[in-house]
């Protein structure tokens, strides 16, 4: 529940050092993530504003430790949380914020999460060719490093060819996924 799961995170923040550290920055992340975690805080203007507020904290502390992965994380949490409430302005500009340190993340999950974003907010807001090119670098970037890493890239590309009337690039972006999960086929 929310309550158990902000216990959690009251004990971590009470023990966490002081000052920049990597546990205080994944804590801050992950609770940027709130609104997309609860559904019930994801209307709340201050629930959202305060994910933005932790998700650009926790990025900054990351990125002065040098944890690049965890800046991603923690913006990816941010950018979630306003993305699953329809504000795709507010989605891209953490997008853009994100994209600054992208070529220093190694992460593949965080790497074809990146380009999943932009392409699902460049999808929501009718820039489908934009969608297609931002899913299409996440999926170069991502192959073979994890089908997982890929499947969110596939899926909105998929959606923005669809959108596009390129029926015969959906349909095969349709099935990719499939082939994607190996023994999880079925």
């Amino acid at each position: 529940t929310r309550q158990e799961v902000q216990d959690l995170h009251d004990i971590g923040m009470k023990n966490a050092p002081d000052g920049d550290s990597a546990p205080r920055a994944r804590l801050l992340g992950n609770r940027a993530g709130w609104p997309f975690a609860f559904p019930e805080l994801a209307d709340d203007e201050e629930e959202r504003q305060l994910s933005e507020r932790l998700g650009y904290e926790a990025a900054d502390m990351a990125e002065r430790l040098g944890l690049f992965d965890l800046a991603s994380a923690a913006l990816d949490n941010a950018q979630g949380a306003v993305a699953a409430r329809g504000l795709y302005g507010r989605a891209l500009r953490i997008a853009s914020r994100r994209g600054e340190i992208l070529s220093k993340v190694e992460d593949p999950l965080e790497i074809g999460d990146f380009f999943a974003m932009n392409s699902w907010a460049n999808t929501e807001i009718g820039h489908y060719a934009e969608a297609v090119r931002k899913a299409s670098e996440g999926i170069e970037r991502t192959k073979g490093r994890g089908g997982n890493a890929e499947i969110h890239a596939v899926a909105w590309r998929t959606v923005a060819h669809f959108r596009l009337g390129e029926w015969d690039e959906a349909l095969a972006d349709f099935a990719r996924p499939i082939g994607l999960r190996d023994a999880r086929r079925d």
